[in-house]
């Protein structure tokens, strides 16, 4: 079952599709987009992996797809804020399953942090930015106007940036998806494979020939049937 939702978040909200499996719910998962783009990409994969039990939410995280609010007005706390509200969410409507994290580009950024705020089971970071911690609370379009690259920091580490910390404490199982071509975060998601080596669940993957909105259909349909791959590797699909 498909449906639009509006999840409360400070007094504004966040808007998003929920697919509800017809059978019993095994796992939640919750789908974050990158900067300037929208969950319409995951639509297709949300409704697919729902029909294997999993009840998926891909959001518009406040200033992005449908949002009814200016993107200038938001920082990255904010839409840390957001993810953390859609994952309660979503925990609520179905407690007590495994909680599935999806997060691409700056939706990937934020849910390395999400991962210290919130339990989450299974974590999916594809082609992630990386951010300097300083000015967090500050406007995130007023930052990137600024410096275009402030999202592709590359002097980031483990004791100097929350993301990178974050994820060299998660211990659970851990997708990292790179591009081959990727011009925008280059080899930013190289920082997150060092920085979880120590993790013995971690993979990571790169889709050959891709760039980083993924923007051929072909290349899009790879990284779907990547990530169904990897679910199943879990046990997460039968």
């Amino acid at each position: 079952m498909h449906s639009h939702v509006s999840i409360p978040v400070q007094s504004e909200f966040v808007t998003g599709d929920l697919f509800t499996p017809e059978a019993k719910v095994s796992a939640n998962m919750l789908f974050c987009h990158g900067w300037t783009s929208k969950n319409s990409k995951y639509i297709k994969l949300a409704q697919q992996l729902s029909t294997f039990g999993i009840q998926t939410l891909a959001i518009n995280i406040r200033g992005h797809g449908d949002s009814i609010y200016p993107l200038e007005n938001y920082s990255r706390q904010d839409h840390l804020d957001d993810i953390v509200a859609a994952i309660d969410y979503s925990n609520n409507r179905s407690t007590g399953k495994p909680f599935i994290l999806l997060g691409k580009s700056y939706g990937g950024y934020l849910s390395a942090i999400t991962t210290s705020l919130r339990k989450i089971d299974y974590l999916i970071i594809s082609q992630p930015a990386l951010y300097p911690d300083t000015d967090f609370n500050s406007s995130n379009a007023a930052l990137i106007k600024r410096n275009p690259d402030v999202f592709r920091s590359g002097n980031e580490s483990v004791s100097t940036n929350r993301a990178l910390n974050a994820i060299s404490r998660f211990d659970a199982p851990l997708l990292i998806v790179e591009s081959e071509h990727d011009e925008e975060v280059f080899d930013i998601p190289k920082l997150y494979i060092t920085a979880s080596e120590n993790n013995p669940k971690r993979q990571a993957i790169t889709i050959k020939d891709t760039d980083h909105p993924l923007s051929r259909p072909e290349w899009l349909e790879d990284y779907y049937n990547q990530i169904i791959v990897w679910l199943r590797s879990q046990k997460i699909l039968s």
